[in-house]
């Protein structure tokens, strides 16, 4: 109905209401008013929406001092699949850590094995040893000796599960702030497509000062040491034979590898990533080339000679442990396969032998896993 028909004025009705009634608004402006109202509020409301993400694409992400190892992290939080899978895959192995330093301590230090090769169905009781730590004897105490040594080493490796927990926790920020990628997404893409995305983010987000990274820079960062080991594995710097032994038969274990990984790699880069003159950060341009040369060399020999007294006065503590660990991480393949002894798979040196130049490790691997049905 128009409004002339709305504001009629009934017989009886007097003048005042009438002029009332014209003068107050009608049903359908009230609505209009209203309606006017919730949309300024919704504007409102996305607006301070979107402020808070433009004050979040606003806050700047400081560039990275060591970007190998920022690059790495990057990594290996992909391939470990996101923060909780990081998380609990340190808790299980501390976990069974644990389990295998009291275990072989209970095996080695409380069970009398005299008694157990006596036990029979006929007599079969002491097999527990009582009051072992108040008549300490010599074998005992190197078996304390080796409890307080791996006490030690999971005391360390604890503190290293911090760490990690620190670093996985600024990944988790990084990925979701930054790359826009949630962790229940990383079984679902590529590395290349979070490559992409690292690179891309680099226009907001400065990742290095000097550049932006593009994807070889990022590959060169992550595998820069693992390149060095296979350029000296390839030129043959670690053909090491023992008695019988040639280089391809374990001798480079995962031990020695270790070892030059902590001797030479870990301590061959300066804080501007360039290879130390020599390995010797005490050598100046004014000393001759062969004085550096030879400073080095004395250098690397006398830290080599060092972590082989090292592994020497550790390998029986080691050696014990790892048989232990070994039989019961392969136990029940070692019972259903009694015509292997442990599992099938390439060696240390085989497989630095086997690996290209900037490939990745879960690249590598899954070129390995192809190579275990024919080997079989």
């Amino acid at each position: 109905p128009s409004l002339a028909h709305q504001t009629r004025r009934p017989p009886g009705w007097p003048e005042h209401s009438r002029r009332r009634r014209m003068a107050s608004p009608g049903a359908g402006v009230v609505y209009g008013q209203l309606q006017d109202a919730a949309t300024s509020r919704s504007s409102a409301g996305r607006g301070m929406a979107g402020m808070q993400e433009g004050l979040l694409a606003a806050k700047t992400w400081a560039p990275e001092r060591n970007l190998d190892a920022f690059c790495t992290k990057v990594y290996n939080y992909y391939v470990e699949k996101g923060f909780w899978c990081i998380v609990l895959s340190r808790i299980t192995n501390l976990v069974n850590l644990a389990f295998t330093i009291l275990f072989s301590t209970f095996l080695l230090l409380f069970v009398d094995w005299s008694a157990v090769v006596r036990c029979n169905e006929h007599s079969c009781e002491h097999l527990l040893r009582q009051d072992v730590l108040e008549n300490t004897t010599f074998g005992e105490g190197v078996v304390i000796m080796y409890f307080t040594i791996f006490s030690l080493y999971w005391v360390w490796s604890f503190i290293g599960f911090l760490f990690t927990l620190r670093d996985s926790h600024e990944m988790y920020e990084f990925y979701t702030e930054r790359l826009n990628i949630r962790d229940d997404e990383l079984p679902m893409l590529k590395w290349h497509q979070v490559l992409d995305k690292l690179v891309g983010i680099q226009d907001h987000v400065k990742i290095c000062i000097i550049k932006n990274l593009d994807s070889l820079d990022i590959t060169n960062r992550i595998m820069r040491k693992d390149n060095y080991m296979i350029s000296m594995v390839n030129a043959g710097i670690f053909k090491i034979s023992a008695l019988c032994l040639d280089e391809h038969s374990g001798v480079f274990g995962k031990t020695l590898e270790w070892n030059i990984r902590a001797l030479i790699l870990d301590s061959m880069f300066d804080d501007n990533f360039s290879v130390k003159r020599f390995l010797d950060p005490l050598a100046h341009e004014q000393l001759s080339e062969n004085l550096q040369l030879k400073n080095g060399m004395v250098r690397l020999r006398h830290k080599l000679m060092v972590m082989g007294v090292i592994n020497f006065l550790f390998m029986p503590f080691i050696l014990v442990f790892m048989t232990i660990y070994f039989f019961l991480k392969h136990f029940e393949e070692l019972h259903s396969k009694t015509s292997d002894l442990g599992p099938r798979e390439w060696t240390c040196y085989s497989r630095w032998h086997l690996r290209e130049y900037n490939e990745l490790p879960h690249f590598f691997e899954k070129r390995l896993r192809a190579t275990h049905k024919p080997s079989q």
